[in-house]
């Protein structure tokens, strides 16, 4: 059985989470009739595996805890996704809104401040520079420099680089009160933030997602808090938010399904 498969090899889970991405990129591809070189390669010589384990990870994912973070009665939904950026997916009466170009939902780079800090964009002032694991990084650098204690000090002064998003996931974890103080403020800006969208788009579900959900309570509460402070009451009461149960894999699974789900577009 698929599923068995996939359950007994959860060591290859990062190659399966691999193939099935490129198994994304090739379907894209395909579509456009635009073919590379270094890309047909790898499907000439991968293809049978990739197919393997990506039904594998269907089946998987279509089976539980999988379906639930999918399989909903909610039809309206926004999932913000906070990793080392920021992304946004928007789902309007149970359909993906991908807008005119496939680029809805760029909620990292919306202008909010005036600040002197470039966005891999190119630009300033985006929403990802001061709430994102990117944003935490580079603060808690600054921080640890003048002076600030944490337990990620010495690894930051040694090689800043070193010093990951999940190093500092397990550092919240550890109770390092500088991290935990850095994940909050982001939960309180993003808050801000998704009291905007909710009052613009009324959805019945915000689901918080990415490897900092993996922070739970810490970047939740203070983004309930700040979401029910600047949003109009009659539309936040209707409004559940809620941390993924995927957390950091929500993204992979979700390109897995969108591949599925165009390869069978056309079927009758």
């Amino acid at each position: 059985e698929a599923r068995v498969v996939f359950l007994e090899k959860e060591e290859r889970e990062k190659e399966i989470y691999t193939l099935a991405t490129l198994s994304l990129v090739r379907h894209t591809i395909d579509t456009r009739n635009e073919f590379y070189d270094s890309e047909q390669t790898f499907w000439n010589t991968f293809q049978p595996e990739v197919e393997e384990y990506q039904q594998a990870w269907l089946e998987a994912m279509l089976a539980s805890p999988f379906r639930k973070e999918f399989a909903t009665e909610y039809g309206d939904i926004l999932f913000v996704n906070v990793s080392w950026g920021l992304g946004l997916g928007i789902i309007i009466d149970g359909k993906v809104y991908t807008g005119k170009s496939g680029f809805a939902g760029e909620f990292g780079h919306t202008p909010v401040f005036d600040n002197e800090v470039i966005c891999h964009c190119g630009k300033k002032g985006c929403l990802e520079t001061e709430a994102s694991g990117s944003a935490i990084h580079r603060k808690l650098q600054a921080r640890i420099a003048a002076g600030e204690n944490s337990i990620l000090a010495e690894a930051m002064a040694r090689d800043p680089q070193s010093v990951t998003l999940e190093t500092i996931i397990d550092a919240v974890g550890r109770e390092d009160m500088l991290c935990i103080e850095l994940v909050e403020e982001v939960g309180s800006i993003l808050g801000k933030q998704v009291a905007g969208l909710i009052n613009l788009l009324n959805p019945e579900l915000v689901i918080v997602g990415g490897l900092l959900s993996m922070t739970g309570d810490y970047l939740l509460q203070p983004l309930r808090t700040a979401m029910r402070k600047h949003s109009l009451q009659m539309v936040h009461r209707d409004t559940h938010v809620v941390l993924s149960t995927l957390m950091g894999k929500a993204g992979l699974v979700g390109a897995c399904l969108l591949a599925r789900s165009r390869t069978f577009a056309d079927l009758p």
